[in-house]
């Protein structure tokens, strides 16, 4: 697994999809990888004919050091109407239950958060609630209102409740692994890691992430590139010589 993520690294991927005698290949790139899947975006040009649709046979290509690194897969499910990305299933021989090193798409959005520190939720004495600053598929970071001398220490377990839009409440078993201070000195920033997730709320929270950000990158204007020429400091006349 730790080979995938050092390939994936590199961002570029080809789709190759076979279908009635014909091969066709798509450019595109990753967007995110974990445990057991593989996000990319969904290639602009669906020529020929091919519609990305759940249950889709693709081959995929990643370049790797002296050659490629080639596995066949289906599509788990698209995100966004045209799709925008495609969630393919990682084979076996890719996946693990534990990353130690993961690469996420975070994207910026508020949304309430819960954390418990205990070992089962909803019975402790301490329940911390605040809203996120950023949210990935490896964990989120969050705004609290505890100030920083009274917030947990680095490496402390807490349950996770995340309530995305349409109350959809995502549970999970995480780590805290940055406090930070916030501007307000009642409250400081505290990013969590995801250590146990289970598979239905892993998938819900990666498909908000992508149609977030497919969203976010539709609303953004187009921005003209700003190029500045130089200007050419004026050539003086040339002198002509007088003729006696």
């Amino acid at each position: 697994m730790t080979q995938l993520l050092r390939i994936a690294e590199r961002g570029s991927v080809e789709l190759v999809v076979h279908q009635g005698g014909r091969i066709y290949s798509f450019a595109s790139a990753v967007a995110d990888v974990d445990a057991g899947t593989l996000s990319v975006t969904a290639p602009a040009c669906q020529g020929g004919g091919i519609i990305w649709r759940d249950g889709q046979r693709v081959e995929v290509r990643l370049p790797a050091p002296g050659g490629l690194l080639l596995f066949h897969t289906q599509v788990l499910s698209t995100v966004g109407n045209p799709p925008a990305f495609l969630i393919l299933r990682l084979p076996p021989r890719f996946q693990h239950k534990r990353i130690q090193r993961r690469r996420y798409l975070r994207v910026a959005v508020s949304l309430p958060v819960t954390l418990f520190f205990s070992e089962v939720a909803e019975d402790s004495s301490r329940v911390i609630p605040g809203t996120t600053c950023d949210v990935g598929g490896g964990g989120v970071r969050a705004r609290f209102s505890v100030p920083l001398a009274q917030a947990p220490l680095p490496h402390t377990s807490a349950q996770v409740r995340l309530r995305l839009p349409g109350h959809c409440l995502i549970r999970a078993t995480g780590r805290v692994v940055r406090v930070a201070a916030a501007p307000d000195p009642a409250c400081c920033e505290i990013a969590i890691a995801f250590q146990d997730i289970s598979e239905a709320d892993r998938l819900a929270l990666l498909r908000f992430v992508l149609r977030h950000h497919a969203e976010r990158r539709r609303e953004k204007p187009r921005e003209e590139p700003n190029v500045t020429v130089p200007l050419r400091p004026p050539v003086p006349p040339r002198a002509r010589p007088l003729r006696g």
